[in-house]
Formats: structure tokens, sequence, C-alpha cells
């Protein structure tokens, strides 16, 4: 049988309460492995890993709450997340990057 292509969307990506908040929405996968990867040009990329899991009748990657002080400036950020579902692999990246950490509104 034909598999249809794992998908990813990034939902939100935002300085929210001292934390970047990443929200994730997963397309024809029900398990699999979710990889943050937040960059920027001269610093180390800043990762987090979690599974695909059901929530509210969708499969999502759990919302990513990154502490602020982890980051080494409040600068301007790139925020991406790949799937890996058995043999399948994607990468989203959030179409508004790059994310600003500073900002505590």
């Amino acid at each position: 049988g034909n598999s249809a292509n794992i998908g990813l969307t990034i939902t939100r990506a935002e300085a929210l309460d001292g934390n970047l908040e990443v929200g994730t929405l997963v397309s024809n996968a029900t398990t699999g492995t979710c990889l943050l990867s937040v960059s920027q040009t001269g610093q180390k990329t800043i990762t987090a890993t979690d599974q695909v899991t059901l929530q509210n009748n969708s499969y999502v990657c759990p919302v990513f709450n990154i502490p602020t002080t982890n980051f080494p400036n409040l600068g301007n950020w790139n925020v991406s997340v790949s799937l890996t579902s058995g043999t399948s692999s994607t990468t989203s990246n959030w179409p508004n990057n790059p994310v600003g950490l500073s900002g505590s509104e």
C-alpha cells in the first residue's frame, strides 16, 4: 500500500512568559520523533526532542517550552521542527522566522 507523505506544520512559535513556545500539527503519522531546532548565526543550535502524541483528536508534537535563559541572547532565532516516523522524515520551518525572544509583552 502507498503511505501518504507525513506532514508537519508549525502552528505557533513565540516568546511567552520567559519561554519560547513552539506548537506543531502532524499529518499522516501517528507515531514518531519530533526534533525542535532553534538557530542563530554564530551560535550553537538549541534542540529538544519529543514523541508524537494524540491531543484533541489531532496528532501533534507536544508543545515545546524552552526557557529563554537557555539562549545566549534574546535576539532573533530561526525555528524549525523535524519529524521522523518510521523511514519517513520531514522538516518544517516557521514561516514567520525569525522569532525575537526579547518580546515580553
